[in-house]
């Protein structure tokens, strides 16, 4: 396997001066924060940002939204039977 390795010294930013940490990125990840930063952001930005602002909900909805599209035709063909039938329902009555 080819794999480059990439090394950035990710400062941080605590009060107290402590040297920053060297950290072996593979191209693929490199490649995955390029494509996250924002403008102006360094990539220890881009990784707190990530790890911070993540939920198991959102990283559900994100694997969900990677998925290929289901090719269902029947399953289309019942959503829109049951979608016709409840649009021909008359409406209910609600007591307030």
């Amino acid at each position: 396997m080819n794999m480059h390795m990439h090394y950035f010294i990710c400062p941080r930013r605590d009060p107290a001066p402590v040297p920053g940490k060297n950290v072996a990125l593979r191209r693929e990840a490199v490649d995955l924060l390029d494509r996250e930063k924002r403008p102006g952001e360094s990539y220890s930005d881009v990784v707190l940002r990530l790890a911070k602002g993540r939920s198991p909900l959102l990283d559900l909805v994100e694997s969900l939204r990677r998925l290929p599209p289901v090719k269902d035709h029947d399953l289309d063909r019942r959503i829109r039977a049951l979608r016709r039938k409840e649009r021909s329902r008359p409406p209910r009555r609600a007591d307030l």
